[in-house]
């Protein structure tokens, strides 16, 4: 299972990671394709990638056994793996977004906002 090590960062369109599954440190490229299916809420690439590494880490972990989704120990998340994804979880998902929504309005006790160092 891969373990993200490093917070997302732009370079050029996409956004780059670093996780490990304790054997190999793995780049992690996610397409801005991907960002916006992933979270059409959200306008700049930076928060989304923030804000849902988690799940992206999952995707990307699932990618490690399709050979094509792997070059030069990068592993790519593309549009199509999110959709994917998104379509196995979609119960729990809606409840995530929604819930995102209400977070990042500043509804609740606290916003994850303030726990992103950039945007």
């Amino acid at each position: 299972m891969l373990t993200q090590v490093s917070d997302p960062i732009i370079v050029g369109e996409n956004a780059h990671f670093l996780a490990t599954n304790e054997e190999f440190v793995w780049t992690v490229v996610v397409t801005p394709e991907a960002l916006r299916a992933l979270a059409r809420d959200h306008a700049m690439p930076i928060t989304s990638a923030l804000l849902y590494a988690d799940v992206l880490t999952r995707i990307a972990d699932d990618n490690l056994s399709k050979l094509d989704a792997i070059l030069d120990e990068r592993v790519w998340v593309m549009k199509a793996d999110v959709e994917r994804w998104l379509g196995s979880q979609a119960t729990r998902w809606k409840a995530r977004r929604a819930r995102d929504r209400l977070v990042g309005a500043g509804v609740g006790t606290a916003s994850r906002q303030a726990d992103v160092p950039f945007h």
